[in-house]
């Protein structure tokens, strides 16, 4: 969907902007919990960069009065792949098993 929505279909932008409020709704959730120094945005969503970051904050300033410093994460849709292949390596490595390349 977020490809679509790039490419500037009508349909996709609609769902897209809808999400965008939910994920600006979670990110004013967490903020007013954890007040988090950096906030990175990454998998599918990523694919729009900066291009709906205005829509974002604009959402979050609707539910509270700060919006937190926030970035697009540099691994776009792999983000949550590398994330996870780093989780299951960790007790590998931390019991001595090596990866060979």
């Amino acid at each position: 969907v977020f490809k679509i929505a790039a490419e500037g279909d009508s349909v996709a932008l609609g769902i897209v902007k809808e999400a965008l409020k939910f994920l600006a709704y979670g990110i004013g959730n967490i903020s007013c919990v954890l007040d988090p120094e950096l906030v990175i945005i990454g998998g599918g969503i990523s694919i729009l960069q900066s291009r709906f970051l205005e829509e974002i904050k604009k959402n979050i300033r609707e539910i509270i009065p700060f919006v937190p410093k926030m970035k697009f994460s540099k691994l776009g849709e792999d983000g949550v792949l590398i994330g996870a292949a780093v989780k299951f390596f960790e007790p590998l490595k931390r019991n001595g098993l090596r990866v060979i390349n």
